[in-house]
């Protein structure tokens, strides 16, 4: 079956951005190594806040610095780390381990 120009437009896709409003750490629990994230948390801005902790998120896709979580998790995003540390992961209602 091949592929028509109109094939293109048979699916459609809604785009949500929750970066401008929901992009806040709810809970950072060391002892537990597990964060609450809105889904618009920038990457790179829980990553500066895990450094104060000595913890680290694993996956690294690029462009980490305007990466969300909420992307990373509905793209299952790892980047060139991922065989070292793993991919994006969730666990129960979106939580994701450190």
């Amino acid at each position: 079956m091949s592929a028509t120009v109109h094939d293109e437009y048979r699916y459609v896709a809604v785009v949500i951005d929750f970066s401008k409003y929901m992009h806040r750490t709810l809970e950072l629990d060391p002892a537990r190594r597990v964060a609450r994230v809105h889904p618009g948390t920038v990457l790179d801005h829980l990553r500066r806040e895990l450094e104060e902790h000595h913890l680290a998120f694993g996956p690294d896709p690029s462009p980490h610095s305007h990466n969300t979580l909420g992307g990373m998790i509905g793209n299952n995003s790892c980047g060139i780390h991922s065989a070292m540390a793993g991919e994006t992961e969730v666990k129960g209602s979106y939580e994701v381990r450190l």
